[in-house]
């Protein structure tokens, strides 16, 4: 399964403004993206926005409690409250979402 993990920080807890807190951070980001990290988890790809204070993740794992434990087991919630959505790739939403839309349309019309 997918997951968007969002994380969200207030200017006064980001790693830009917590001084030599900011390298314990900064490695826990590195170890969460670390393809060898411990877990059933695995994080795709990441993309960070710094002036609004939020990282977002793609992760691929088991289940949603999966998720949370590699953010747990990163520390990364210590400075972030995470969001953890489940989402479909676009072939898998065209699949399980479109197709089936179109076929009721077709058998309707």
């Amino acid at each position: 399964m997918l997951f968007m993990v969002e994380a969200t920080h207030r200017p006064e807890t980001c790693i830009a403004a917590r001084g030599s807190a900011a390298r314990a951070d900064a490695d826990q980001l590195a170890e969460l993206m670390d393809p060898s990290f411990r877990g059933q988890s695995r994080v795709i790809s990441s993309w960070a926005y710094p002036i609004g204070h939020r990282l977002w993740f793609v992760v691929e794992s088991p289940d949603a409690h999966s998720v949370a434990e590699l953010f747990r087991a990163a520390g990364v919630h210590g400075w972030n409250t995470i969001g953890i959505h489940p989402i479909l790739d676009n072939q898998e939403f065209k699949r399980t979402v479109l197709d089936g839309i179109t076929r009721s349309a077709e058998e309707a019309g």
